[in-house]
């Protein structure tokens, strides 16, 4: 084998071995992992190759200091109203971007299994690494995990897998035919935050204290007329909470949730930042400043909905003050805002016109504009196509590459056979490329970036 891989491998053994700790952060380094290799560094680590374990198993490790035992892991739920702590066991990442999506079959009845990939976009190496029944997905700050829901025996699941594949794991369990929505890792990754929903019960905002298996309810919603889940962070102890109407219709809110205050708060505790009952209607948190994106359009329960200019992109901090325009557009519909590196916001332009009618679908898909409203710039064309960023989390990473220069976006066609494509680019222009595609009514999802 290399030398580079013989020193990283020394490195991590080493390291794994001599920590009496459950969590090591590694810097991303290059790898070069022959199958040989892999082996020989999976039998001395005590590491799972499998992709699941249901029995709760134990990896020892011998060093000169004594023995050290890693923390069992499950995919058996943890007792009613418990939760279980993660085993966060670090692997190496190499510095290549690599995007992590989800592809999902044609749904014919019943429950149908995703397959989590990643795409390698220098080498354009494809890797599947989990298959299963996913609701939500989101990649975790280090890019080492994903965190995802799911549901067993009609018990809703929050797990985790490492990016490779391993190391699959059951944290939580919500009650039977409930849900669990949001999962939001804290920067630390210390905390994960997620919400649950039962069929009687007033939803709650739970933070699972990661080393230790500690769940605390943060936020019980006695409101019953909205719903709440985690949507970012605005500091250490400042939760960023999305609201959504549990009625039928549009209707959005953001509002702050402080940590400090302790547990079992109720929604009279918040303190709103933005709300609208607006069709076309997005808020975006990046910590110090919210965006409010709104445009014209009007709502149906029986479809027919119109998305169309005027557009208003206004921010405003994070932890109260004025709010001040951003940018405006007569004609187009952005639907979707996000912030990129040096003050730019991605836009996601999705106009749309009852069937039949002239409209300004030619200006859909990705745009990209200064703070200041000057610079706009069209990333990706997609006439009278509607565009997407990750519909489960908004941290930098789960459009951005770690650096920032590259974009992931989800195209679809609502037609009688759904179609979808996820294509990826460089914030600072060209032509993007196309990367999955479904024409037969399967699905693609943007989950996060890593690097591989």
């Amino acid at each position: 084998m290399g030398s580079r891989f013989e020193e990283q491998f020394r490195n991590s053994l080493e390291l794994h071995v001599a920590a009496n700790i459950t969590v090591l952060v590694f810097p991303p380094l290059d790898q070069t992992v022959k199958p040989f290799a892999l082996a020989t560094l999976l039998l001395l680590a005590g590491c799972s190759t499998g992709t699941a374990q249901t029995n709760p198993s134990s990896s020892p490790h011998v060093s000169p200091a004594g023995r050290v035992t890693e923390a069992p892991i499950s995919t058996a739920c943890p007792p009613v109203g418990k939760a279980r702590a993660a085993v966060l066991t670090p692997m190496l990442l190499g510095t290549n971007p690599a995007v992590v999506y989800s592809e999902q079959p044609p749904a014919n009845g019943g429950p149908v299994s995703s397959t989590l990939i990643s795409y390698e976009v220098t080498t354009k190496a494809r890797v599947n690494i989990l298959s299963a029944v996913i609701d939500e997905a989101v990649v975790s700050p280090d890019g080492q995990w994903i965190t995802f829901t799911t549901t067993a025996s009609a018990s809703p699941m929050l797990q985790l897998v490492r990016m490779d594949g391993s190391r699959r794991q059951t944290l939580y369990c919500a009650a039977p035919n409930g849900g669990i929505r949001g999962p939001l890792w804290s920067p630390d990754q210390k905390s994960l935050l997620f919400a649950t929903n039962a069929g009687s019960g007033a939803p709650t905002i739970y933070e699972l204290k990661t080393a230790t298996g500690e769940l605390t309810p943060v936020l019980r919603d006695n409101s019953l007329s909205t719903d709440y889940i985690p949507a970012s962070w605005a500091d250490s102890s400042h939760l960023v909470v999305s609201g959504h109407s549990s009625g039928l219709g549009p209707g959005a809110e953001l509002s702050l949730l402080d940590l400090k205050r302790g547990a079992n708060q109720v929604s009279s505790d918040l303190v709103q930042l933005s709300s609208s009952v607006a069709t076309c209607f997005d808020v975006y948190g990046d910590g110090s400043t919210v965006y409010t994106s709104k445009c014209n359009g009007s709502f149906s329960d029986t479809g027919g909905s119109t998305l169309r200019g005027p557009s208003e992109i206004t921010a405003q901090p994070t932890t109260g003050g004025s709010k001040r325009n951003v940018f405006t557009s007569p004609t187009l519909a952005v639907t979707q805002v996000r912030a990129a590196a040096s003050g730019q916001l991605l836009l996601s332009v999705g106009n749309q016109e009852p069937a039949g009618s002239a409209g300004t679908g030619a200006m859909n898909g990705l745009w990209r504009v200064n703070a200041d409203g000057s610079g706009l710039t069209q990333l990706v064309k997609a006439t009278n196509t509607q565009g997407q960023f990750n519909l489960f989390s908004q941290t930098s990473w789960a459009n951005l590459s770690r650096d920032g220069r590259l974009y992931a976006f989800e195209l679809s066609k609502l037609q009688k056979v759904p179609a979808y494509s996820l294509v990826v680019g460089a914030v600072a222009g060209g032509p993007p490329s196309t990367i999955a595609t479904r024409v037969d009514g399967g699905q693609l999802l943007i989950v996060g970036w890593t690097a591989s």
